[in-house]
Order: structure tokens, then C-alpha cells, then sequence
């Protein structure tokens, strides 16, 4: 799954997001995640999840972030989630909000049509 534009796909998740945070017990916090040529910062509150990109960041995990490639960002939102990402991407960390990336995201399964069927 490749996801050109991360901060629509954030935000418009936005209230699934929200819901498994407070699910969780995360009443109000923030997130980094870089992506390395760019990044995401999600801020929440009882009220709601707001999702501010950013350019490129080559040190998320010093400072308290998690960092991603772009191309494990399909397997972070609609696959195996977080856990695991660090085993499966050489340059995958989720750092010291590890337990928030997978409060974030859990392990999906879904009917997702990857291959091409003749009509």
C-alpha cells in the first residue's frame, strides 16, 4: 500500500485514533513520527486529535519520537501494526513512546484487494 500523503491519512483517522487513546487510558498527550524526509506530530485531548506535519526530521528517537519508513507505513495502519515494525525495517524505531505506537496502532486484519482480477 503506498499512502502518498500521510497527514490526510492521519487526520482522517483521526477519531479511530482518538478512541483507541482514550480506550487505553490516554486521556490528553502527543506523538512524533518521522518518516525521514518528513514528519507528524499528533496532539490529543478529551476533545480531539490534531495531526501537524513537518518537514524532514533525522533524529525523531532523541527526541522522544518514533522514526518510520515511508514504505512500512501501509504495514503501521492496515497490517501487522506497530509491533514487529522495528524487526521487519532496519531503519525502523519506535523509541520511548513505543507503548503509544501500538496503543496507535494494533495489528489489523482487513479484506484488502492487492492483486488484480479479470473482469
Amino acid at each position: 500500500v503506498r499512502i502518498e500523503d500521510p497527514c490526510t491519512l492521519f487526520t482522517a483517522m483521526a477519531p479511530v485514533l482518538l478512541r483507541r487513546l482514550h480506550d487505553a487510558g490516554n486521556a490528553e498527550g502527543s506523538a512524533l513520527i518521522s518518516f525521514w524526509g518528513s514528519h507528524l506530530r499528533l496532539h490529543w485531548t478529551a476533545q480531539d486529535l490534531r495531526v501537524e506535519a513537518g518537514g524532514p526530521m533525522q533524529a525523531p528517537i532523541s527526541s522522544g519520537g518514533s522514526g518510520l519508513p515511508l514504505d512500512a507505513l501501509g504495514s503501521l495502519m492496515f497490517g501487522s501494526g506497530a509491533a514487529g515494525l522495528e524487526d521487519r525495517y532496519p531503519d525502523a524505531g519506535l523509541g520511548r513512546q513505543a507503548d503509544v505506537m501500538n496503543t496507535l496502532f494494533p495489528p489489523q486484519s482487513a479484506d484488502l484487494l492487492t492483486f488484480y482480477l479479470p473482469s
